[in-house]
């Protein structure tokens, strides 16, 4: 199975997008989780600090979805690359049914003269 080939620079570029939304993933969750903590201890008492982790919230799921958008982008690149490979596929085995159709022709050919040459009716000139 061959591998696929990307440009090394778009890689690089993914790998620090797919990293800065991962640490934004995780940081989203610890905060909701600290301010939950903070929350139910009592230390959180006014209403912007509660409206914080709606944010956090509403960040992570941004996040989320940017990393559901890029695993659909990779996931629609392979099934791209594969449709190119199934197509290569395909051309080959034209060409080789092609090539199988001609020899069932010549072997009918040659099966007709062997026929003709045991009952006798095959006239072969030697000179």
């Amino acid at each position: 199975m061959r591998s696929i080939k990307y440009d090394p620079e778009l890689l690089r570029v993914m790998s620090i997008k797919e990293r800065i939304a991962d640490i934004l993933i995780i940081g989203g969750a610890t905060f909701i989780l600290v301010w939950a903590i903070l929350k139910s201890i009592g230390v959180i008492n006014t209403v912007w600090v509660e409206m914080l982790p709606l944010f956090a919230v509403a960040g992570t799921i941004f996040v989320g979805i940017f990393k559901l958008g890029a695993l659909k982008k990779s996931i629609m690149s392979r099934f791209n690359a594969l449709d190119k490979r199934i197509d290569g596929v395909e051309k080959r085995l034209e060409k080789v049914e092609d090539r199988l159709t001609r020899m069932d022709e010549r072997l009918i050919k040659l099966e007709h003269e062997h026929h003709l040459f045991i009952t006798g009716k095959l006239n072969i000139s030697l000179s």
